[in-house]
């Protein structure tokens, strides 16, 4: 083979060239091989957004996360909530026994309070009992989750002579109703007096005749508490002296009553006196007097009130 470099007086090393080409005037000098071009990376477009995670699988994590989130505070309440309702009695003598349906739940702090849980849903006997005051005796109605507070009134018991006498003078005529056992409630009439149910109460004596004016009005003058305002039907109302006093709040009625060596009558003490013959358990009445609308025992056909005794 001839060598490739003999007729080139440059000495220049072709290495790989194409064979001469001839032409009509002469020949193409060869030239050395130029290497093939090195390709550049093609750069990315501007604006164009990279591949990552979609916008749903992040919101659809969020949503999981606070579905389980919710979820274990569900089960955390379901798990460590207390059936039933919550009694909170309040204002009774420190130390008073507190009873429930007659079971014993403890007794009241130095304040005068206790807090009964988990007390089944619906209506509940409550009892508050001091030595040397009268029991205090109440219901009380109430779902799972409720909580109830009960203002125990507890007063000095009125000691009666021996023999306990019809009527007694103690700051004012009282009458004797018999201890025993009475149904209270009603089966049969408004859903609020259901269920009808058994209570038993000791002897207690209750006022004959309701507060008049002339009575509250001492009360407030001695107290500098203000007057009840009067109602629609009488601006001058509050100055008849044998009148009922009317428009007296919870708050001022228990203290009048305590001024006097008094409470107020519990539910089931109302509801014994104005339905049940005061001497005799064998039927409960319509009204306190009977089951007839007697003219003679109350006002009829009126929306006023009646001289306190008349």
């Amino acid at each position: 083979m001839d060598d490739p470099n003999e007729n080139d007086p440059a000495g220049v090393d072709y290495g790989q060239t194409t064979p001469l080409i001839p032409t009509s005037g002469g020949t193409v000098p060869l030239r050395p091989a130029q290497p093939p071009p090195q390709s550049r990376p093609t750069p990315p477009v501007s604006g164009q957004p990279r591949r990552g995670i979609p916008i749903w699988v992040w919101l659809g994590g969020a949503g999981a996360l606070v579905l389980f989130v919710l979820a274990a505070v569900v089960l955390i309440y379901i798990f460590f909530r207390q059936p039933g309702f919550t009694m909170i009695v309040r204002g009774a003598p420190p130390g008073s026994d507190v009873f429930v349906d007659n079971i014993s739940r403890g007794v009241t702090s130095a304040d005068g309070s206790i807090k009964v849980p988990g007390l089944k849903a619906g209506k509940r006997v409550v009892r508050v009992s001091h030595e040397g005051y009268g029991d205090f005796n109440t219901t009380v109605s109430g779902q799972d989750g409720d909580s109830k507070i009960v203002v125990a009134q507890l007063t000095t018991e009125v000691k009666a002579p021996a023999g306990l006498p019809r009527e007694i003078d103690y700051n004012g005529l009282m009458v004797l109703v018999n201890a025993g056992e009475f149904i209270m409630g009603d089966d049969s009439h408004n859903p609020e007096e259901k269920p009808a149910h058994k209570v038993t109460l000791p002897d207690f004596y209750i006022d004959k005749f309701e507060v008049s004016n002339e009575q509250y009005k001492k009360f407030c003058d001695a107290t500098k508490r203000k007057p009840p305002t009067n109602p629609w039907w009488d601006n001058s109302y509050f100055n008849q002296p044998k009148m009922p006093v009317v428009g007296v709040n919870f708050a001022d009625a228990s203290a009048y009553a305590a001024s006097a060596g008094k409470r107020l009558p519990t539910e089931e003490e109302w509801e014994k006196a104005a339905s049940w013959g005061p001497t005799s358990d064998a039927k409960k009445r319509m009204w306190p007097w009977g089951d007839s609308t007697d003219a003679g025992q109350a006002t009829l056909n009126s929306n006023h009130t009646s001289a306190v005794g008349s």
